[in-house]
């Protein structure tokens, strides 16, 4: 898979860290990343690369210890991530039983509670049987250094049997994983949560009880809700629900959007009722329950489906009832909403909880064109509710709703929906493949059966993070590792001219392309190691791999007009309304003086020019002045109009649309000083200027010259773009 920069970049960390550590021995390295980074991921990339290195060839084993159910998980994900590496065995304790042993670069995979105590018989040592203690001094005799790596830390260590189980094993390193690590390490690498959300793996922001007054303290919040039934809450959280779900379909992507209600810690017989409770509302109000499959509950004594199901993006169930169990290492990215109700004590919102809603669906596309997509709510009635500093980052207090006049209208707006499709997909491609290389008549041009590939060839073309050092000799293919084969096919994959497909997601469906056209035409399954490196062989030798270059480049031509490749295109929303409801983060601040005609209720601004300011406040102050509207400067949600730049239609965010009580409407946009004679602004003028015309607005771009900012000083341009940054042709503005 692809990995993002800020993940690249803590691989990067993790393996210089880990050297220096090693280096001095038994020393703890923790690896602090949010919940949603893809820590699982970073650490697997960390193991490729740390095997791969030659200086730690077949030197070390790796023991994964995880809470509850995760490692079970942990070695899914990491065993999909390994498959076509070879490099890498992921094993439970039941395939290590009979060798007793853990073998060179081999992760055992052990559920932190099933060792974590004298009990367990995991820790046992009976007679005729070795256990954890004989397990790891076996491992150890055969001169391998073990790596622990310790997930989601925080729930694991600090009591005397979890010392004494590290004790035992004795690791070379340990690396502790955690969003929230409550102790400190010899060293740390640390993922920034911005980073994180930058790059489009987790939601821009969450808010809670959005269209509700809520009463915030640094750390804590009320809500006008708490008067509510819960009833009337579930009717919010599942109105937001179906809304995201229209906009997903619009979006053209098959999410299933999920609303999670949880349920407080209580005793068996409260649990059953209140969730008897949430079930009753849920179908006799919704029609949404166990029989139909849109409900799942996800608690001790009922019925479960496959959670791998509930997972994928088209999956039926609409609502899941649980409660702590799910805080944990569940991974479900259509979740999008949460809901916890009265029956709380005290409700504490971390990243721990939030994680669950906070993942993007698609991390690969990143965020939406559509703001509400890119947004994860929370809805409760609850009195006490706490609110960690770990989340506070991203966390959308201030709600906005806007006007009924203002929600009604409907503009011609546009906006530049980015194309995505950076990295080829297989089912596209292999065809292509296939069919060109059959053209090519490719099999009767190489040779089949090629000189074996030889070390120093090997050093010279090889790919690799860390510098591998070879010797000079020449060994037949059958005699080099696997990593070495597979550093050698990375290289080759690399050097490919893919053009802007050029991304790190690509390699993967040509290597698969690859096997599958060798396989079905020489018989030869890359599965089975003799084979798999038979192919490698043909691929890089230095004769065949200019004929295999070329064809790529052929395929990639074609490939390119298959999906109709095109830059970012300006697309027209013919009925475009204005968003009907708003989030400000934290760090965005009343007006004053208080706005009383501004269209969102509820408005606070964020990095206002002076310029923007006075001209709010001249609107305020305006007998004319019905409302104004101060729009947003990018994405679908937001008005523009069209202009032409560089001979490219762009999108203009106008800033700010006015309505007159008699009934106009009125487009301005504010420019002074450097924005006045930036190059863009005559042809933005143009564009804004042709749009009025057409649909009988007024407006245009606008200044004041007073340095004062006098009402009477307020102009707007009215002339040919070329001309903006002269005196003539500004009109004064009579509001």
């Amino acid at each position: 898979m692809q990995l993002k920069n800020f993940q690249i970049n803590a691989v990067n960390g993790l393996l210089i860290k880990s050297k220096r550590l090693l280096d001095i021995g038994n020393k703890s390295l923790i690896l602090k990343s949010p919940t949603g980074s893809g820590k699982t991921i970073m650490i697997a990339e960390f193991i490729q690369r740390f095997v791969q290195n030659e200086i730690n060839k077949n030197k070390f084993s790796f023991v994964w210890f995880a809470p509850r159910k995760l490692h079970k998980q942990s070695k899914e994900k990491l065993e999909k991530y390994f498959k076509d590496t070879k490099t890498i065995k992921c094993s439970f304790w039941e395939n290590l039983i009979y060798k007793k042993k853990i073998s060179s670069n081999e992760i055992f995979f052990c559920n932190w509670e099933s060792i974590n105590s004298e009990k367990k018989n995991i820790r046992e040592e009976r007679e005729g049987e070795i256990f954890i203690n004989k397990f790891i001094e076996n491992t150890k005799a055969e001169g391998r250094r073990i790596i622990l790596i310790i997930d989601e830390v925080h729930h694991s260590v600090g009591t005397n049997n979890s010392n004494t189980v590290i004790n035992i094993i004795s690791p070379a390193l340990t690396i502790e994983v955690s969003a929230t690590p409550d102790r400190g390490g010899d060293l740390q690498e640390t993922v920034l949560l911005e980073d994180v959300k930058s790059e489009g793996m987790i939601k821009k922001q969450w808010t809670i009880n959005p269209d509700s007054k809520n009463i915030y303290t640094k750390s804590s919040f009320e809500t006008e809700l708490v008067n509510s039934s819960d009833a009337e809450i579930i009717k919010k959280a599942l109105d937001k629900r179906n809304l995201l779900l229209d906009l997903y379909k619009k979006n053209k992507t098959n999410i299933n959007p999920l609303l999670l209600i949880q349920l407080p810690p209580k005793p068996k017989n409260e649990e059953d009722r209140m969730k008897d409770e949430v079930k009753k509302i849920l179908k006799e109000n919704h029609n949404i329950s166990l029989d139909n499959n849109k409900l799942e509950v996800l608690l001790s004594g009922e019925p479960r489906r496959e959670l791998k199901n509930l997972k994928k993006f088209d999956n039926e169930v609409e609502v899941l009832i649980f409660k702590q169990s799910i805080a944990l290492g569940w991974d479900c990215p259509r979740a999008q909403i949460i809901v916890t109700l009265r029956h709380w004590n005290n409700v504490t919102f971390s990243i721990q909880v939030l994680g669950r809603i906070m993942r993007m669906p698609q991390p690969e596309v990143g965020h939406y064109d559509d703001e509400e997509l890119n947004t994860s709510y929370v809805y409760t009635n609850n009195k006490s509710n706490e609110i960690k500093e770990d989340v506070l980052e991203l966390m959308a207090p201030y709600n906005g709703k806007l006007i009924k006049d203002a929600s009604n209208l409907n503009f011609s707006s546009f906006f530049s929906k980015r194309f995505r499709q950076t990295r080829i997909k297989k089912k596209i491609f292999k065809p292509i493949f296939f069919d060109i290389a059959s053209k090519n008549k490719i099999l009767k041009k190489i040779d089949r059966n090629p000189s074996p590939l030889e070390r120093q060839r090997l050093r010279e073309k090889s790919y690799s993070s860390v510098e591998v050092e070879l010797d000079q000799t020449t060994e037949s293919i059958l005699d080099l590792s696997l990593n070495d084969m597979q550093a050698t096919f990375n290289a080759f994959l690399r050097n490919l001219e893919l053009n802007e497909f050029k991304d790190v997601q690509s390699y993967y469906p040509i290597a698969q392309t690859f096997y599958d056209y060798f396989k079905e035409n020489l018989n030869f399954n890359y599965e089975n190691q003799s084979d798999y490196k038979k192919i490698i062989n043909i691929i890089c030798d230095n004769s065949n791999k200019i004929h295999f270059e070329r064809l790529i480049s052929e395929i990639m031509s074609e490939y390119k007009n298959q999906i109709e490749y095109k830059e970012n295109e300006l697309v027209n929303i013919k009925d475009f309304q204005l968003q009907k409801n708003y989030v400000f983060t934290n760090d965005t601040e009343p007006f004053n003086p208080e706005l009383k005609k501004c269209a969102v209720k509820g408005y606070r601004f964020k990095n206002l020019s002076n310029l923007e300011q006075k001209f709010i406040s001249f609107l305020e102050r305006s007998p004319k002045v019905s409302w104004w509207l101060k729009n947003g400067d990018s994405g679908k949600n937001n008005f523009a109009v069209n202009y032409s730049f560089n001979n490219k239609e762009e999108p203009f965010y106008v800033d700010f649309i006015v309505k007159l009580k008699s009934g106009k409407l009125g487009l301005f946009d504010t420019k002074g000083g450097i924005t006045l004679e930036s190059t863009d602004a005559g042809p933005k003028s143009d564009g804004l200027i042709k749009y009025i015309k057409k649909y009988k607005y007024f407006g245009g771009v606008i200044k004041n010259e007073n340095n004062n900012y006098s009402d009477a000083a307020w102009k707007y341009y009215i002339g040919k773009g070329v001309d903006i940054i002269n005196n003539e042709n500004w009109k004064s503005l009579d509001l």
